[in-house]
């Protein structure tokens, strides 16, 4: 619910604006970057409850390959508040290719593929923390829109989702869920 709510949101915030708003977006050539924050939740059997919930993080940086084309590496980060105590986080270091419908409009769609995180700092029995990590295969899939602020930046909401697989084996209290979504929506910065 709260997904949909804020990923309405972001979509309306972007459709607000008129198409003029969107022209001439640089998307001739040269590199491009962009961050953003939200939130989102994961189906893993790991959370339970609000637990599911928690905030997001993303950070991508790329080449521009024409009016429809970008091609990139994104890192996705969502982490959930203490659980028992411990810090999970669920994560994507991915190459992305963000695809636009129309060479003027603001909306794309974006795919990518790369590896899948699971990180936990957990409190150790003797005090001070212990790290653990499992990887494994990601995939990404979204949408989102470029609404221009000024002449190289643009507001730019996402919805996403993450696919994890960790294959069997792995530290159970990582990934006990072989695979694992992470819906997210964020907002975020573009610059070009």
């Amino acid at each position: 619910m709260r997904l949909a709510f804020l990923g309405g949101l972001a979509l309306l915030a972007a459709l607000a604006f008129p198409p003029e708003a969107h022209a001439q977006r640089a998307r001739q050539g040269g590199l491009w970057a962009g961050l953003g924050l939200g939130g989102g939740l994961s189906t893993s059997s790991e959370f339970s409850g609000s637990e599911r919930w928690g905030g997001a993080f993303y950070g991508r940086i790329g080449g521009v390959l024409g009016q429809r084309v970008r091609l990139g590496a994104e890192f996705t980060v969502w982490a959930p508040t203490k659980v028992n105590g411990d810090s999970p986080a669920r994560g994507n270091l991915s190459l992305v290719a963000l695809l636009y419908p129309s060479a003027t409009g603001p909306l794309f769609l974006k795919a990518g593929a790369g590896l899948a995180i699971a990180a936990l700092l957990a409190q150790a029995p003797l005090g001070g923390t212990t790290t653990r990590g499992a990887n494994g295969l990601g995939l990404n899939a979204g949408a989102g829109a470029d609404v221009r602020l000024g002449a190289s930046v643009f507001l730019t909401p996402n919805l996403d989702v993450l696919y994890q697989y960790f294959p069997a084996g792995q530290d159970p209290s990582l990934a006990p869920s072989v695979a694992n979504f992470v819906l997210l929506a964020t907002l975020g910065l573009t610059f070009h």
